[in-house]
């Protein structure tokens, strides 16, 4: 067992040295690929594997070192979720953890493959470590035809790890809803095109994590002028959207896009609907409890359209139509959530 522990260091400890970070990232070399040197590379290039490296590797992916070398954030990513693989199947092998922890250890390590599978930063080679990771973990992958309607997975649309250690859980059951929009994202056009609305939603988690200091983006769920509903936070975590004790119990949808002077698309409104039938139905939530986020502070937020419609549908004016199917699959599902009480006062 240690011997062939200390051969998967070593085949690891060679993939990584095989690709050193230069100065200049973006110089290409004389054979027109890019070139990088070892002096640049990040402090944990070439560390043991251990639990312990792969946490400072997942640390680091949230600095701005990252930030500022698309290629080691994509490479950081890439070794992180093939060091978790490799480290579940030894623990695997020792029978040392139990199957639960083990498979949520999978999980992290293809929801990590998949990111790279989803930046667009990633390089062909790196790409093709992902899908031979994802193939390794004996998943097939689950990023494809973007949909057109429906639920996108965090993985699918490529979100950063979030930070537990900022995060609460629930601690109850789910008690409201809270709806929002957007406003503009800056850089980006919020037309319902797919990687317009990818594009979006990470500024925004990026930005909800490195400038707001949150856990992750602070919505449950996300919606597109296509009509497509992305999975925002877990929803095992308390959300961070309509501020301070307000978000206690309160799942938080946020539409994309600036509804003060027009109306969301029929799309939008219609999964809109349908999602809060689904949140309403799993969770037993009344429509009174139905909230929109000027309600609890004073902000412009969602814009006059949204709180008309709203109003419309808390009074039941907005129903159902026929054919009707739920939106969330069983991954996201907010209908197990654990009643236990735990503790809500920390960073939210």
């Amino acid at each position: 067992m240690a011997r062939a522990a200390g051969l998967s260091l070593a085949i690891l400890a060679l993939s990584v040295a095989c690709t050193t970070v230069a100065s200049d990232p973006g110089a290409p070399g004389q054979d027109g690929s890019r070139k990088y040197t070892e002096q640049d590379a990040p402090y944990w290039v070439g560390k043991p594997l251990s639990w312990s490296s792969l946490s400072e590797i997942e640390d680091w992916l949230h600095s701005d070192a990252a930030r500022r070398n698309s290629h080691w954030r994509v490479q950081g990513e890439l070794i992180l979720a093939e060091g978790r693989l490799q480290l579940a199947r030894a623990d695997e092998a020792a029978g040392s953890t139990s199957e639960r922890t083990l498979s949520a250890r999978r999980e992290a390590a293809r929801d990590g493959f998949e990111r790279v599978l989803a930046d667009a930063q990633s390089s062909p080679e790196q790409r093709y470590r992902a899908h031979g990771g994802i193939q390794a973990s004996g998943a097939a992958p689950r990023i494809a035809t973007p949909p057109r309607t429906g639920l996108v997975t965090r993985a699918q649309w490529g979100a950063k790890h979030e930070v537990p250690a900022r995060l609460n859980p629930v601690g109850g059951q789910w008690a409201k809803i809270t709806v929002h929009h957007s406003a503009e994202v800056p850089g980006v056009r919020l037309n319902g095109a797919y990687a317009d609305s990818v594009s979006a939603l990470q500024k925004i988690q990026r930005y909800h994590i490195e400038n707001q200091g949150w856990g992750d983006v602070g919505y449950h769920f996300l919606i597109d002028s296509s009509g497509r509903v992305f999975e925002g936070r877990r929803t095992r975590w308390q959300g961070a959207h309509a501020g301070g004790n307000n978000n206690v119990r309160n799942l938080g949808i946020c539409i994309l896009g600036d509804y003060r002077h027009h109306s969301p698309t029929p799309a939008a409104q219609q999964s809109l609907r349908r999602l809060l039938d689904q949140l309403r139905q799993e969770n037993s939530i009344s429509r009174s409890q139905v909230h929109w986020h000027s309600e609890m502070k004073n902000t412009e937020c969602p814009g006059p359209h949204i709180e008309n419609w709203l109003r419309d549908y808390k009074r039941g004016a907005v129903t159902a139509q026929r054919g009707d199917v739920g939106l969330i699959g069983a991954s996201a599902s907010t209908a197990r959530v654990s009643r236990a009480s735990s503790s809500l006062g920390g960073v939210r």
